[in-house]
């Protein structure tokens, strides 16, 4: 792979890591960084399949403070590289693409560990309204964290050629397959996960069932029952709005600081 497309796909990963924990804009799941990073490599379509594999496999994973899941943005994009590279079938790179999600897991909680000892400063700042002050740290996280995605990238995408032809010359057909198996069983863990937090919130239940109604029983495509949810999603954001701006507020509610 030339240095350019190696750059290109490091810069993505590091703007799109830095997206996941900032504007939130999700250009770091695995369906989007696969996708671009398959374009990028000029394989577009194995970008996607492995990026929709692996977003499956991760769908219940998000960072929540300091409770840092595996990095599903790292994962994604050394894993569509070596799985186009190497030519693993989607289901099989998952289990190349873990470790990587792992580390980057571990280089997030390290750094946000060490961030921390800022925050005493950052309180003092904002003691003296020290607004530049407090961007200025602002900024050195973001930038930090952006390096960080851009090495963990280029490192193993540089080098990607050599290792992805080791581990298909060298590792036995055996595990490949089971790594395969491993990859297959993946996307059921994602929506478990997603299902135990969607049902603790019982009025979630009954859109549940009647999405699996639309795609099991009626044979709706999927793009048929997303486009539903998304109407009902809509709906339901607009009444529960409405009912907040007309429910009176109580006697004892009160402002504070303007808040």
């Amino acid at each position: 792979m030339d240095i350019l497309t190696v750059l290109a796909i490091s810069v993505w990963v590091g703007l799109a890591g830095v997206d996941y924990y900032g504007s939130g804009l999700m250009f770091g799941r695995p369906i989007v960084t696969g996708t671009v990073v398959g374009f990028l490599m000029g394989n577009m379509q194995t970008g996607l399949e492995i990026g929709a594999t692996l977003e499956l496999a991760w769908l219940g994973l998000m960072p929540l403070a300091g409770a840092q899941p595996p990095n599903v943005t790292i994962g994604s994009a050394v894993g569509v590289v070596f799985g186009i590279q190497s030519g693993l079938s989607p289901t099989a790179v998952v289990g190349v693409a873990i470790p990587f999600a792992i580390l980057m897991q571990q280089l997030t909680v390290i750094q946000f560990t060490t961030f921390a000892t800022f925050m005493p400063k950052v309180d003092k700042m904002a003691e003296k309204c020290d607004i530049k002050g407090i961007e200025k740290v602002n900024y050195l996280g973001l930038a930090t964290y952006f390096l960080t995605f851009f090495i963990c990238t280029f490192v193993p995408t540089y080098f990607g050629d050599v290792v992805a032809k080791s581990i298909v010359e060298s590792v036995p057909k055996d595990i490949i397959d089971g790594l395969s198996i491993a990859g297959a069983m993946m996307p059921a863990l994602g929506f478990s996960m997603l299902l135990k937090m969607m049902l603790k919130e019982k009025r979630f239940t009954p859109f549940y069932v009647i999405g699996f109604v639309l795609a099991t029983f009626l044979k709706l495509p999927i793009i048929a029952v997303a486009l539903l949810a998304l109407s009902v999603a809509i709906v339901d954001y607009f009444n529960s709005r409405d009912s907040d701006n007309t429910a009176p507020l109580n006697s004892d509610d009160h402002l504070e600081d303007g808040i």
